[in-house]
């Protein structure tokens, strides 16, 4: 072989190592990129539930009461003073309910526990509820150690006692399975009849609550002068107005129906439908002497 073809030859031979070699470490990087994303995506759900477990540890009952509903919170008492009408709200109970005493403890930030059963294999949404402000939990877990996923928090302008007509929790959609990661299910009407209560007991009561209706919207919608999903109290009309509005967004309204005087709750998290889009569950309180069986029949008459 001619010494220009024997150099051209060892040279492309040379080129073409060091293309294989390069296209074998880029195929090995991403590799080894796809195992430490597998490996962190396990054991961020891992210690996430591990956290979990180990606060319902804690409790005093296992399971959240899904039966009878307290009393409604008591409405503030007007008098009049020297031609004043003076408010007087209803203090707090002087103890919180004893099966959050050890965890209030750990951290007085604690003000309920949310609990959503569910008729799939997946696991229920069985989260503690902490309130401070609106930042601090979308990256803090419990014990106020960083962690992505966070914890379920209440809105910062939320009181609940007395508890106000609307509040809003917020919570991360974990891509590994956890926090609020099953509440886009609720994007069909079908899973909501199939799943259609929501249990949200907070340090000094218990509450029972039943889906009125889901929406996803982009984030720089769910506050506007048409809609604010951040209005805490209603008159009749403002109340009649801010249902109006969710009509028009809703996936669905269900049959359950709402007026003035009902109490709403509406769980938060992300969709990742698109870029910066809210997933948001609306539910109402169970009425007075209403029933989940009264709920239950409801959905069975709207059904046929």
């Amino acid at each position: 072989m001619p010494e220009k073809k024997k150099a051209r030859h060892s040279k492309n031979a040379r080129g073409g190592a060091r293309l294989y070699r390069a296209a074998f470490l880029a195929v090995l990087a991403l590799v080894v990129l796809a195992a430490v994303y597998i490996v962190k995506f396990y054991r961020e759900r891992s210690e996430t539930e591990a956290l979990n477990a180990q606060l319902h540890a804690l409790l005093v009952t296992a399971e959240p009461s899904a039966s009878a509903q307290p009393s409604p919170t008591p409405a503030p008492q007007a008098t009049v003073s020297g031609g004043a009408q003076i408010v007087a709200y209803p203090t707090p109970p002087s103890e919180i309910r004893k099966e959050f005493k050890g965890l209030h403890d750990l951290n007085p930030d604690l003000i309920g526990r949310l609990y959503i059963p569910t008729d799939t294999e997946h696991s229920p949404i069985d989260q503690f509820v902490l309130k401070r402000d609106n930042e601090y939990y979308l990256t803090h877990d419990f014990y106020g150690e960083k962690r992505k996923s966070g914890a379920v928090f209440m809105d910062e302008a939320n009181e609940i006692w007395p508890q106000d007509q609307h509040m809003i929790l917020y919570g991360h959609n974990m891509k590994n399975g956890t926090m609020f990661a099953r509440l886009t299910q609720y994007s069909t009407i079908k899973y909501a009849a199939r799943n259609p209560f929501v249990y949200f007991d907070t340090i000094y009561e218990t509450g029972t609550y039943v889906v009125l209706a889901a929406m996803r919207l982009p984030a720089k919608e769910t506050m506007t002068p048409s809609f604010n999903i951040r209005t805490f109290f209603f008159g009749d009309a403002s109340f009649n107005s801010f249902l109006y509005a969710i009509r028009e967004r809703a996936l669905y309204v269900t049959t359950v129906g709402a007026d003035a005087n009902d109490q709403l709750l509406s769980l938060v998290t992300c969709s990742y439908n698109e870029n910066d889009e809210r997933f948001i569950l609306i539910t109402r309180r169970l009425r007075e002497n209403e029933t989940e069986d009264d709920i239950l029949a409801l959905i069975k008459g709207s059904n046929k």
